[in-house]
């Protein structure tokens, strides 16, 4: 094997942000026309057509499979002699949420194995004292449990959080005092619990937080794009939570979410939302109606019946 480049990597573990942040780091620059993905019901002929065919424009083809532990067992073995002689112009990406043995050794052997895993607390708090760092910002282990308090011990959410900190405090050495400051006074409803509560089809809810937020200052429309885009990753679920969780580049609660909301719709539940949303928009764009009235009517026909 040419010391040029490892030829494979496989990424496992359960942390989706870990291993969307692995995978960016791995292809910074493949472009659409060198990068092909495929997810775990792919045909392993299909995986390796992909792995021998040249790029267009020369450089290396980037080959991602995701959900590499839900491949069958006769894919696996045929990953596994692929990589006894891969391709020089080619780089297989395996994205796993589990540990799979003997696709380990073999990427081993020819590339590395990269843990995204979430890991034990302490772990995590490792992982955001670095992300402080390289933010040029220093923070305490208190402040560290008063940032995970905060925000929970996801780290799309606390990477957000550390953004907005280094932001808002520049260089300051983060304390518990800091965080809880900056988070304080925070809207009482968020998006999420407006959002969630259409998705779960308690109009009462909705409405209520629909109505307070607004009072809080949101923007009618910026709640009306949330719950378009909300209602259209609704209508992507397929399957279980672990498999909408990869397919989505999810972290594992919000795809279970998902999941639990979209078992409430039917196929025909949800054309008659976004016919509802769709009928929202033209009201706003046409100003047919005040932004709020609009949303307000869109949210009672969706939420309003099961």
């Amino acid at each position: 094997m040419s010391s040029r480049h490892s030829y494979a990597y496989l990424i496992v573990g359960d942390d989706p942000y870990l291993a969307g942040d692995a995978l960016e780091k791995l292809v910074p620059d493949a472009d659409q026309l060198s990068t092909v993905e495929f997810g775990p019901g792919s045909p392993a002929s299909s995986i390796l057509e992909a792995l021998g065919t040249p790029t267009m424009l020369g450089g290396l083809r980037y080959v991602v499979v995701r959900g590499a532990d839900e491949l069958s067992a006769d894919s696996q073995r045929e990953l596994i002699e692929y990589l006894e002689d891969p391709s020089p112009d080619a780089v297989l990406v395996l994205i796993a949420a589990k540990p799979v043995a003997k696709l380990s050794s073999a990427t081993k052997k020819v590339g590395r194995v990269i843990e995204a895993a979430r890991g034990r607390r302490n772990e995590l708090f490792g992982w955001v004292k670095e992300e402080a760092r390289s933010r040029g910002m220093k923070i305490s282990g208190d402040a560290m449990g008063a940032l995970v308090e905060a925000v929970g011990e996801e780290r799309l959410a606390l990477s957000n959080a550390l953004d907005e900190l280094s932001i808002a405090s520049g260089k300051a050495a983060l304390t518990p005092e800091l965080v809880r400051r900056h988070f304080r006074g925070r809207a009482d409803v968020k998006i999420f619990t407006f959002v969630d509560a259409v998705a779960m089809r308690d109009a009462g809810v909705a409405l209520e937080s629909l109505h307070r937020l607004i009072r809080q200052g949101e923007a009618p429309q910026a709640l009306f794009w949330t719950l378009v885009r909300h209602f259209r990753m609704l209508l992507l679920v397929d399957g279980s939570a672990s498999k909408v969780g990869r397919d989505l580049g999810l972290p594992a609660w919000r795809a279970e979410k998902l999941v639990k909301q979209a078992a409430l719709f039917d196929r025909h539940d949800l054309v008659d939302a976004f016919r509802a949303l769709s009928d929202a928009d033209r009201k706003i764009k046409k100003s047919e109606e005040p932004d709020e009235l609009a949303l307000e009517r869109a949210v009672v026909s969706i939420a309003g019946e099961e």
